[in-house]
Parts: C-alpha cells; structure tokens; sequence
C-alpha cells in the first residue's frame, strides 16, 4: 500500500476541504470559500502538475516528443508533424510546447493546466456550491487515470461534456464542431458524434429497469456473446488491417477478458439502484440533465453488455463516467444530517479502496520536481526491466 499513500491523502484532503464548502451557515464567509477553492487549485497543481514520471504512459508520450528537435524554425514545422505518432491536433500541440522550449517536464506541467481549466469549468457549469465535492469524487473515480496516464483521452472527453450544453439547446452543429476539433486529438471521440440524436430522448422507467436487469443478468452468469458475432463477422468480412488488429483483440487473454463480481463492479450495481429511486431528482424539473442521465445509463450498460470485452470497457465508459462527479453532489445536497454522515463515510472507504486498486503499483510510486526526480533511465530501471 505504501505507493498509494501520497494519492489517498490528496484524496482525503480534497474531501476535507469540501465540508467549508457545504458548510451552509451565515458565519461562514464568501472568502472562506474562494480561499478553499484557491487551495484545491494549488494543492493539486503541487501534486499533479510538479509530478515526476510517473505511470507508464510517459514512456510513449516522451519518446514522441523527444523526436521534435530542441530548436527548429516555423517552417520545419509540417516535416516534423511527420516524424510523429498520434492525431495531429496532439502533435501540433506538443511541437509548440517544444518550440517554446518546454522540456518534457514541464509539458506535463502545461497539460495539467488545461485539464484543471476544462475540469473547473466543468465544476462550474453542475456544481457551482460543490465544486470541491465535484474534485473529490473526481479523484476516486477516474481521476488519477486521467491526470497521470490518458492525456490525450481525457482532453477530448473533457470537451465532450462542455459540448453537452448544444444537445440541449439543439445546435448540432457546435455539437459536432467540438467532437470534430476532438478527434484531432484521439480518434475514439468518434463514437460521440451520433449520439446527438440519442442523449436528448427520456427513455420509459420500466424499460431502463428492464435492460438493467438483463444486463445485470448477462454480467453475473458471464454470457459470451459479443466475441462469437464479432468472430464470425469478421469470418465473413475481407481480410484487412482492422480486421486482423480485431481478430488479435478477441484472442488476446488481455484484450479479450472479461471482469468478474468485483468491489468495482457490486457499487456500479449499488450506484444505479441509488440513481434509479432518485432518477426525478437527478433529471430535475425541467429535465434539464436528461442528457447527462442518458450518458450514465449509457456508462451502466456498457459496463454490463460489453464485460467480455475489457477493450471496450477500459476505453469507452470513461466518456460517461463524469456523470458520478456531478451527481452524487447533487444528492449529498439534499441528504439529511444522518443520511449524509453514512454517505461521507461510505465515500471515504470506498474512495480510499478504489484509490489503492488504481495507484498501489511500482509503476505510480509518487515523484515531485520540488523534492527531486528520477531520470528517465532509473525510472524504467525501478519498474523491473
């Protein structure tokens, strides 16, 4: 447990500066909570922003920027952009990191500070009284991911939730405008592009609990389907490159696996049953968050229909998990004092549980650039290779 100590205390901490947030009486002053929000930002631009490297998809990200030369004219732009791995819109990004002179250190740095500014703003726009709640359930869920490992990934679905607010004012356009400048940041946003015509619907009660229960049912007897119609689809298919790369995803033990009835997987269960009883709530009067609720019971049902293919639940349920980190603050508003107190320590157990399942790994053990790095070298030595 010893590597996820220093990512459970941000997490502990976070969540204890959230109760000056909550706190609803007149004693309180507005500056209490500018100066706790203030220290969110800064508490975690210390720890996420100066980290060293850390996870393993640093290797990747820095051997693609150690390809763009240290210094180099505008013009060398276009040649370079070639020499390079991923979307475009990415590797303009990091070549005008590099062309500022920005090591990879500091690049992470950069990419931290946008995320916080897409993350606050998201806060803004669903939490605006819970904002340090919204950051504390963002750390549990995903959080870390996001920060450490995905950076491309969690930018786009980043814009994705802002670009939420025209499904609703119906401006299809700006809609796929934004899911358009996001692929050219990774490719996987593509799968939000319909969903324009899908997220706006209410859908029946009775149907959502009636395709919970099947999936529900699908997930517990571990019911392969998925890969004998994809097998025997691509059976029939013209061997091409996306055929074979599919075909080593069905037969791959890694790829190809599935999750059992893990802690996981019994509050996914829990979390719905609790949304399910105050989906009214959730939605509002309005509907005002009906397109959010559609994008957590696009989250439940991917988690339930698609458990034999750990391709797509590691991947795809991250664009709708974001739905957590608004609505259970939404319901913490409304709790009463006792209700609220087993709901507090639920989410410091739980929160401290799925922190260490994420972080507890010789590949997360925590480095800061105020107290010193490791090189590159010792890095990957550390890791065992």
């Amino acid at each position: 447990m010893i590597y996820a100590y220093p990512y459970i205390f941000i997490f502990l901490l976070v969540f204890s500066l959230s109760f000056i947030e909550q706190d609803n009486s007149k004693t309180l002053k507005k500056d209490a909570k500018i100066i706790a929000r203030f220290s969110l930002a800064l508490l975690l631009f210390l720890f996420l922003g100066l980290r060293g490297l850390i996870g393993m998809d640093w290797v990747f990200y820095k051997a693609n920027y150690d390809r763009i030369p240290e210094y180099f004219s505008i013009s060398e732009f276009k040649q370079i952009r070639h020499t390079l791995s991923y979307e475009g819109g990415w590797n303009y990004f990091t070549i005008i990191c590099r062309y500022i002179g920005l090591d990879y250190i500091s690049f992470q740095t950069v990419n931290w500070i946008i995320d916080f500014i897409f993350l606050y703003l998201i806060a803004k726009r669903y939490q605006q009284k819970n904002i340090l709640l919204f950051f504390t359930i963002f750390l549990v869920l995903q959080g870390y991911t996001f920060s450490l490992i995905i950076l491309r990934n969690s930018k786009v679905i980043y814009l994705f939730i802002l670009s939420l607010r025209y499904i609703k004012e119906k401006k299809i356009l700006k809609y796929e405008l934004l899911c358009i400048i996001g692929f050219f940041f990774h490719k996987s946003i593509i799968i939000c592009m319909p969903l324009y015509f899908i997220l706006v619907r209410q859908y029946n009660k009775k149907f959502i609990l009636a395709l919970f229960i099947v999936g529900l049912g699908i997930f517990i007897l571990q019911i392969s389907y998925l890969k004998m119609l994809i097998m025997a689809s691509i059976k029939i298919l013209p061997e091409t490159p996306i055929t074979r790369m599919v075909s080593a995803y069905m037969h791959s033990d890694h790829f190809g696996g599935s999750f059992g009835l893990t802690i996981g997987a019994l509050e996914r269960i829990a979390t719905f049953i609790i949304f399910y009883r105050f989906q009214d709530l959730l939605i509002g009067e309005n509907n005002e968050n009906i397109v959010e609720w559609n994008c957590y019971l696009i989250f439940i049902f991917l988690n339930l229909y698609f458990n034999e293919l750990y391709i797509v639940i590691e991947r795809l349920p991250n664009y709708f998990i974001f739905t957590y980190w608004i609505f259970y603050p939404k319901l913490f508003r409304k709790m009463d004092k006792p209700t609220k107190l087993f709901a507090y320590i639920c989410l410091i157990v739980y929160g401290t549980l799925r922190v260490y399942i994420t972080v507890d790994d010789r590949y997360y053990k925590y480095e800061n650039v105020l107290t010193g790095i490791s090189t590159p070298k010792e890095r990957v030595k550390n890791y065992g290779y």
